[in-house]
């Protein structure tokens, strides 16, 4: 469809309007996040330590990094 050259769009901009509209420009009524007292509670025991050795990791394998050469790699 050709353009009219003008700058004007079928979607704006519309000097029919008016008014700009402009979100989030006023002062905010309150430092509070809404909705923030219906957020579940949080899970009993969280801060419980269970089962697992301290200052041991979690996996059983870890990263030896890229080695070059004849036998080396996994199955080796």
């Amino acid at each position: 469809m050709p353009r009219n050259g003008d700058g004007s769009s079928h979607n704006g901009p519309f000097d029919e309007a008016g008014h700009n509209i402009a979100h989030g420009v006023g002062d905010a009524k309150t430092d509070k996040v809404p909705r923030a007292d219906k957020t579940a509670p949080l899970p009993e025991g969280l801060h419980e330590k269970g089962a697992g050795l301290q200052g041991v990791n979690a996996s059983g394998g870890q990263s030896q990094g890229i080695k070059k050469g004849d036998n080396v790699g996994q199955g080796n």
